[in-house]
């Protein structure tokens, strides 16, 4: 196995720029409707699966690792730098924007804007500064079992873990009445309808670190799709289908051209331009269109401008936080490992 997979990398970046297009193209056009002209000149409706591969992805990497991690600490060190430094660089960008008036009706209040920064703003039932946060509450769901598993040495029996998982997350959605009043709970806290994405990324981990046969593997991501099936219409289920070979072909190195240099590129940056492109995005389209620019000139424009925010983002604040946190945490960890050996040796 690679110590770095460029064809994940290229496949998040081309995940990142498939929701760019869907939310500039048909989710702008729902939220403002055809007198405010469409962003783009077509109604790009797979680029709302984006996330779910990120899913996948996301079971894929944070399984790796945890497979890595000595100490819980580690892994929740490497976790909030890479997620909260650009996180809060991008919240308060979009809040100034919004608090501007460029949206008026998506204006959120400073309360708001302070519930967010903790990223958890779903759970306690506030709004998001911008919708895109959603699937972050979805992805710190799924960092917390996952550490738990590690902590408590489950993550060794995790495909049994994960069969009751998808097994569960099927049940709901064929049974929508059974867990009653607490549904919506489960819902958020076991991540239930979107387990089967993060569980094929989890299969195909151990799958191409030897740990799980090509047929098992197989018979898992058969099962993450028949958990997808009660809670997808036919459009839905034959994306997800159509997924599980792409990113099996990205891990396996199959996919040359995601190894390249833009879809890499656009790897990269694909986090911050997850985090800027929506509500930031919608401002500028609306704007560039009163003052006379087309749909598809005004919606080429943002995502240029969202481009070169995420650039700027990942190169000023995510990649230097990223580095400064994990060293200097690296560096007090071995300055207290030093301290203890010191003092077991003088006692």
């Amino acid at each position: 196995m690679k110590s770095r997979l460029y064809g994940l990398d290229g496949l998040r970046g081309l995940a990142a720029v498939a929701v760019v297009f869907f939310h500039y193209s048909v989710k702008y056009d729902q939220v403002y409707g055809q007198s405010a002209a469409v962003g783009l000149p077509f109604a790009f409706v797979p680029g709302q699966w984006g996330v779910e591969l990120f899913f996948m992805i996301s079971g894929y990497v944070i399984f790796m690792t945890l497979d890595k991690t000595r100490h819980a600490v580690d892994f929740l060190v490497s976790r909030f730098s890479r997620l909260y430094p650009a996180y809060w660089v991008a919240l308060l960008t979009t809040f100034v924007v919004l608090h501007l008036g460029a949206l008026p009706d998506k204006q959120v209040g400073f309360a708001q804007l302070a519930v967010n920064a903790s990223m958890v703003q779903s759970f306690v039932g506030v709004r998001h500064v911008d919708g895109v946060y959603w699937s972050l509450q979805v992805e710190l769901a799924f960092y917390l079992w996952m550490l738990l598993f590690w902590a408590t040495g489950l993550l060794r029996h995790v495909v049994y873990i994960l069969v009751v998982w998808l097994c569960a997350s099927a049940l709901v959605h064929i049974e929508p009445g059974l867990l009653g009043e607490w549904r919506p709970a489960a819902m958020q806290w076991l991540i239930l309808r979107y387990i089967p994405y993060f569980a094929v990324g989890m299969g195909v981990f151990l799958w191409s670190s030897r740990r799980l046969s090509t047929r098992a593997t197989l018979a898992l991501c058969a099962l993450c799709l028949l958990a997808v099936k009660p809670a997808s219409d036919h459009a839905r289920l034959a994306v997800s289908v159509a997924l599980v070979p792409l990113f099996w072909a990205a891990v396996s190195g199959r996919l040359a051209i995601l190894e390249t240099r833009v879809p890499v590129f656009l790897g990269a940056i694909s986090y911050p331009l997850y985090l800027v492109h929506q509500n930031l995005g919608y401002a500028a389209i609306r704007g560039l269109i009163r003052s006379g620019w087309t749909g598809p000139a005004a919606a080429a424009a943002a995502l240029a401008m969202s481009i070169t925010l995420a650039w700027a983002l990942h190169r000023l604040v995510e990649g230097p936080a990223m580095h400064f946190i994990r060293e200097r945490y690296r560096r007090r960890a071995r300055i207290t490992r030093a301290q203890a050996h010191a003092e077991a040796g003088s006692a």
